[in-house]
């Protein structure tokens, strides 16, 4: 397997630049293929703060509250996140007032013998 990318992103175009409200919206990512790493990395990221979210978990259970690797709002700083699980999971929660612009994050399955050290952050 060669080292494969796509581009996650929300709202679409025809939300006019703004996700919706009141929406529980849940995105797997898995690989079948051993040792590898997914790699999630935000690009754009804007929702509104401390009302809606997007988690970010590993494991096939999007609702296992032990599973979760990060619960963002707001704007955060641009992160990277990364699992060794074959499945990753990512569930955007909104409440039913304002909006907000989304996000945008880069998914990358590397394999491991295309890992060369260093620290992800």
């Amino acid at each position: 397997m060669d080292d494969m990318e796509k581009l996650l992103s929300l709202p679409d175009s025809e939300n006019h630049g703004y996700y919706p409200n009141s929406i529980i919206c849940i995105f797997t990512i898995y690989t079948t293929e051993s040792q590898t790493l997914i790699l999630l990395r935000i690009i754009q990221f804007d929702l509104e703060l401390g009302y809606d979210f997007l988690l970010v978990g590993f494991g096939q259970d999007a609702n296992d509250d032990n599973t979760v690797l990060a619960k963002l709002t707001g704007k955060p700083k641009l992160r990277t996140l990364a699992s060794s699980n074959s499945f990753v999971w990512l569930k955007f929660l909104t409440d039913p007032s304002r909006s907000a612009e989304g996000y945008e994050i880069d998914v990358k399955l590397i394999q491991e013998a295309n890992i060369h050290g260093g620290n992800i952050t």
